[in-house]
C-alpha cells in the first residue's frame, strides 16, 4: 500500500506538514447554505400513475447538460450532473420534493475562493437508506486532472440546504524529504462514493488515477490504478488520505458498494489484458489500512471476450456484478459468498433479437426482484426477473423519443426501479431527462380514539387519544388530525385544539392526543356553553386533504356524544348551558 494525506484550507496559503510520514496539503471545506426555488406540484395531484411519467425534463439550457447522477429519499431527490456553456464544465444541482414530478431552478455546486473558476465534472451522488445526509464526488479536469473533491448535503429533504464542498489538489506536491523535488497526480477519472458507517470515515471516495510518486524503497509510480481516499484516522478533521496499490495498473470505470452498517467496501473495475478487457473484483477495509498494513483483496474476473462498463451491488453475503460483454450481451456475475467464487448468469440472451448490442448495464436489487438497465440502438430499457435472474421480463423503453439516449459510461443512472436519470439528445445537444414510472401511496385511516381525564383535579373528560393507520406504501409528514363536534341544533364546530404527526411511514400506526379545550380560564367556563346539546364528536386526519391521499373515505371517525360523557358532574346543568348560547 501507498498512502498520502492531505488536508485544504480554502483560505489559508499552502502549507506542508509531516503525518505518519506522509505528505500533507493544508486545505478545509467550506459551508454553503443552497436554496432551491421554484415552487413544486403538489403530491396530491399525482396521487396515482396509471402510465409511466417519462421524459419529464430536468435540464434542457443552451448547451451541454450531461453525466447525471440521482439520490432519493422519499419523495425528495437531488439530481447533480455536468453543464458546458461555451469552455466551462461545472456541476450544477437540482431538487424536487415531489418524487422527481417538478424540479427547482439549477444550482452550480460551490467552491473555494482559491479554487473559484476551475472545471468541475463526473458527479457521483451517494444516499445510504433511509437516511437525509447524502455526499457526493467530483473531479476537475484542470491541471492534468490533478483534483477530486467531495462534499456534504447535509439533508436532501430541507429547502435551505447546507452543502460543504471540499477541493484536494494533488497535482504538483513537494516531497518532504527534498522540498524541491515534486511529484503529481495526474488522469483522475470516474469517481465513486459511498457512505461509510464510521464516525471517524463516514465516507469513501474511489477513483481512477496516476503518479509519478515514488517513497524511498521505490514504490508508488503507477497509471490508472484505483486509488481510495477518506478522512485521515487519526486527524480526519483536518486531514484527508489517499492509498493505491502501485502493482494494481491499467485500469478504467469504476464501481465501489457497500451495505450501509458493514464497513467493507466492494469494487469493481475494468483492467486491461493483453489485447482484452477483463474484471477486477476488490474488497477491503480503509478505516483498518495504514501504509505498513493494508489489505485489499482482489480477483480477476475474465471471458472469452471483452468485459466492459461494469457496476457492483451488495446485498448480505450477496456481491453481483453486471458488465456487458462483447460475444454474450449483458452479464451478471453473482458471488453469494461475499466474492470468494462466482457463477455467471446472462441478462440479455433471451430477450433481445440476435444481433443486438445492448451497453452500459446497470442494476438495483428491490425486495426478491431484480431490475437491470442497459443502452441498445440508442434506447435506455428496463427488464426484470424475479428468480434471481434465471428468467427476465422483455424490456421496457424509458425513453419515449426513439434513439434519444446518448450512451457513455455514467450517462445515466438509477435511483430505484421507478426513477431513472438519462442524458438526452432529441434537441441536438445534450440534455437531462427523468422518468417517475410510480408514486408510492398514502392511505391515512382514523382506526379508534376514545377520551381521558387529563388532569385527575378536573372532573372532565377533554383529553383525547386517537390512533392512525396509513394503509399505504408511501408516507406523510407532517400530518394534521382535528376534532369537531355537532350539537342538536345543527351546528358543527372544528375545536383549536389539533395534533400533527410529525411522520407516519407505510403500513405505520401512530397514536397523538390533544385536547377538546382548555383546563384555564376562560376556555373552561366557555366549554361549558359551547358544548352543551352535544350529539358527536368527529376525528378527521388530514381534514385539508394536502397528502395526496387514495381514500379520504376512511380519514374521519364519528363517534355518538352525550354532555355527561365529558363533563361527568355537570352534565344536570347542561339544559342551563344551552340558554346561555
Amino acid at each position: 500500500l501507498c498512502s498520502l494525506v492531505v488536508s485544504a484550507d480554502s483560505t489559508a496559503t499552502q502549507k506542508e506538514e509531516p503525518i505518519d510520514n506522509n505528505m500533507v496539503l493544508k486545505t478545509k471545506p467550506i459551508k454553503y447554505t443552497a436554496t432551491f426555488t421554484n415552487p413544486s406540484v403538489k403530491i396530491n395531484e399525482f396521487n396515482s400513475l396509471e402510465e409511466p411519467i417519462s421524459d419529464i425534463i430536468i435540464s434542457n439550457q443552451t448547451g451541454q447538460e450531461r453525466y447525471p447522477s440521482i439520490i432519493t429519499s422519499g419523495k425528495n431527490a437531488i439530481v447533480a450532473y455536468e453543464y458546458t456553456n461555451n469552455s466551462n464544465t461545472n456541476i450544477y444541482l437540482k431538487q424536487s420534493v415531489d418524487y422527481g414530478i417538478s424540479w427547482s431552478d439549477s444550482l452550480v455546486l460551490p467552491q473555494p475562493e482559491k479554487y473559484s473558476g476551475i472545471n468541475t465534472t463526473s458527479p457521483n451522488l451517494y444516499i445510504a437508506p433511509g437516511r437525509n445526509k447524502a455526499y457526493g464526488a467530483y473531479i476537475s479536469p484542470d491541471k492534468n486532472a490533478g483534483i477530486y473533491g467531495n462534499f456534504l448535503i447535509d439533508d436532501i429533504t430541507s429547502s435551505n440546504i447546507q452543502i460543504f464542498p471540499q477541493i484536494v489538489d494533488w497535482s504538483k506536491r513537494p516531497y518532504e524529504s527534498s522540498p524541491e523535488d515534486f511529484f503529481s497526480f495526474t488522469n483522475f477519472h470516474v469517481p465513486d462514493i459511498v457512505n461509510y458507517d464510521n464516525s471517524t470515515t463516514p465516507w469513501v471516495i474511489a477513483i481512477i488515477g496516476s503518479t509519478n510518486y515514488t517513497d524511498e524503497s521505490g514504490t508508488g509510480p503507477c497509471a490508472d490504478s484505483p486509488m481510495f481516499s477518506f478522512n485521515h484516522l487519526e486527524d480526519p478533521e483536518n486531514f484527508v488520505s489517499i492509498a493505491w496499490f502501485p502493482n494494481i495498473q491499467h485500469c478504467n470505470n469504476l464501481s465501489i458498494a457497500n451495505e450501509y452498517g458493514n464497513e467493507m467496501i466492494y469494487g469493481v473495475c475494468e483492467i486491461k489484458n493483453g489485447s482484452n478487457q477483463d474484471l477486477l473484483f476488490f474488497k477491503g477495509n480503509p478505516a483498518l489500512w495504514t501504509p505498513e498494513d493494508a489489505e485489499l483483496i482482489n480477483q480477476t474476473i475474465t471471458s472469452d471476450s471483452n468485459l466492459l462498463h461494469p457496476k457492483i451491488t451488495v446485498k448480505g453475503n450477496n456481491v453481483y456484478i453486471v458488465a456487458e460483454s462483447d460475444a454474450e450481451g449483458i452479464v451478471i456475475y453473482h458471488s453469494s459468498n461475499k466474492g470468494d467464487s462466482w457463477s455467471k448468469i446472462n441478462v440479455t440472451e433471451n430477450i433481445l433479437s440476435p444481433g443486438s448490442n445492448p451497453s452500459f448495464p446497470n442494476i438495483v436489487l428491490e425486495e426478491t426482484d431484480f431490475f437491470c438497465t442497459f443502452v441498445e440502438s440508442g434506447n435506455l430499457s428496463l427488464t426484470k426477473s424475479n428468480n434471481s435472474g434465471v428468467n427476465w421480463s422483455s424490456p421496457i423503453r424509458i425513453n419515449d423519443v426513439n434513439n434519444s439516449v446518448f450512451s457513455q459510461y455514467n450517462y445515466y443512472d438509477i435511483a430505484n426501479k421507478d426513477q431513472i436519470v438519462w442524458t438526452d439528445i432529441r434537441e441536438g445537444n445534450q440534455d437531462i431527462y427523468y422518468q417517475l414510472s410510480y408514486v408510492p401511496s398514502v392511505d391515512l385511516k382514523i382506526v379508534n380514539f376514545s377520551f381521558s381525564k387529563e388532569n385527575p383535579l378536573f372532573p372532565f373528560k377533554n383529553f383525547i387519544t386517537i390512533i392512525v393507520k396509513n394503509l399505504g406504501d408511501g408516507y406523510a409528514e407532517n400530518v394534521l388530525v382535528n376534532v369537531s363536534y355537532e350539537c342538536d341544533d345543527g351546528n358543527i364546530t372544528t375545536t383549536k385544539h389539533t395534533a400533527i404527526i410529525a411522520r407516519i411511514d407505510s403500513y405505520q400506526t401512530k397514536t397523538v392526543t390533544t385536547n377538546l379545550f382548555a383546563l384555564k380560564s376562560p376556555d373552561m367556563f366557555k366549554a361549558f356553553i359551547d358544548f352543551a346539546g352535544i350529539t358527536n364528536i368527529t376525528v378527521t386526519v388530514d381534514p385539508n386533504q394536502e397528502k395526496g391521499d387514495t381514500d379520504y373515505s376512511n380519514n374521519a371517525l364519528t363517534k355518538s356524544i352525550e354532555y355527561k360523557d365529558i363533563f361527568l358532574r355537570f352534565w344536570r346543568f347542561e339544559n342551563l348551558f344551552k340558554l346561555l348560547k
